[in-house]
C-alpha cells in the first residue's frame, strides 16, 4: 500500500536509508532532525506494517524568464534489498507525479548518481537533462580572505546569488538551512571569501588532496583569486568546480504539464544529493 510516512515511521525510513546508502548515521539523523516541513516522504508499506521502499517530495519553485512554477525534487529515494525487483520505486515514482500534477505542480526533478539510475529514470519519462559546467582551476597567491559563514548568511547570500540566474531552482530558506546544515555534517565547508571590493561564499569538500567545489558565487573576474584562497586554506593544489554550463549531465526533469522554462540555462547547484 502506498501512502504518507508519519513521524512514527522514521526509524524505518532510516534503516532504508542506511541499508541502501553509505551516508553516516549522523547524516541520516541530522536530516530527520532538521527537515521539519521541507519534504514529505512517500512509502510502500508492507501488509505486516513493513516500510519497504521510500522517496522524500521536496517543494520547489522554477524559475524561468521572469515566470515561477511550482515542481517537486526527489530525494533519497530506496528500496530494501529484499524488496527490490518488484517495481516498487516505479508505483513510488508514478504515484508522486500523479500527487503532484493533482497539486499543480508542473515538473518533478532528481539528480541520477550512476549511469544506471539515468536508464531508470529515463523509462520513467525523466528525460529533460539538466547539464553542468565542470573546470580545474590550479591554486595561485592571492588577496582573497576566507571566514566561516553563518546560516542565515549562507541563506540570504544564495537566495541573491540564484536571482543572478535566468533559468533556476529557486530554493526556500528552510531548504537552504537544511542544506547548510547537511554540508556541514557531511564534512563540506561553507565559507565566506572577501577581498577590498568583492563578498562571495563557496560551498566545498575535501577528500585527501582533492578538493571539490559545488557552488561557488563568485564573479567571473575574481573567480581564480577566490578558488586560489580556497586551495591554499585547504592545502591542495588545485580545486574542481560545478559552476553554470554545459560540459556533463547533472539532473534529470520529468515534464507534467506544460511551463516555459529554458532547460538549456537551468541551474540547480547544492541541492541534497
Amino acid at each position: 500500500m502506498i501512502e504518507f510516512a508519519t513521524k512514527q515511521d522514521i526509524p524505518a525510513l532510516q534503516a532504508i536509508w542506511m541499508a541502501c546508502f553509505s551516508d553516516p548515521d549522523s547524516y541520516i539523523q541530522s536530516y530527520y532532525e532538521h527537515r521539519g516541513e521541507v519534504a514529505k516522504t512517500l512509502i510502500m508499506r508492507e501488509s505486516d506494517g513493513t516500510v519497504s521502499s521510500m522517496l522524500d517530495m521536496i517543494d520547489i519553485t522554477l524559475v524561468s524568464n521572469g515566470n515561477r512554477y511550482p515542481a517537486f525534487y526527489i530525494y533519497a529515494a530506496s528500496t530494501l534489498p529484499e524488496y527490490q525487483g518488484r517495481r516498487y520505486m516505479h508505483s513510488l515514482i508514478e504515484y508522486a507525479c500523479d500527487f503532484a500534477a493533482r497539486e499543480g505542480k508542473v515538473a518533478s526533478l532528481l539528480i541520477p548518481q550512476t549511469k544506471s539510475l539515468v536508464d531508470f529514470y529515463e523509462k520513467q519519462d525523466f528525460t529533460t537533462p539538466i547539464l553542468i559546467g565542470q573546470k580545474e582551476y590550479p591554486a595561485k597567491s592571492t588577496a582573497s580572505i576566507l571566514s566561516p559563514l553563518s546560516e542565515q548568511e549562507f541563506v540570504q547570500m544564495k537566495l541573491e546569488y540564484e536571482r543572478n540566474h535566468s533559468s533556476y531552482l529557486e530554493h526556500s530558506p528552510e531548504m537552504i538551512a537544511l542544506i547548510y546544515q547537511q554540508v556541514k555534517i557531511a564534512g563540506g565547508f561553507v565559507t565566506k571569501i572577501e577581498t577590498e571590493t568583492t563578498s562571495s561564499y563557496a560551498v566545498y569538500y575535501k577528500e585527501k588532496r582533492k578538493l571539490w567545489v559545488q557552488e561557488i558565487s563568485s564573479q567571473e573576474e575574481s573567480l581564480e583569486n577566490d578558488l586560489s584562497a580556497i586551495c591554499e586554506f585547504a592545502d591542495v593544489k588545485k580545486a574542481e568546480v560545478s559552476f553554470p554550463g554545459n560540459t556533463r549531465l547533472y539532473g534529470l526533469a520529468r515534464i507534467l504539464q506544460p511551463c516555459d522554462i529554458d532547460w538549456t540555462k537551468f541551474y540547480m547547484n547544492t541541492m541534497l544529493d
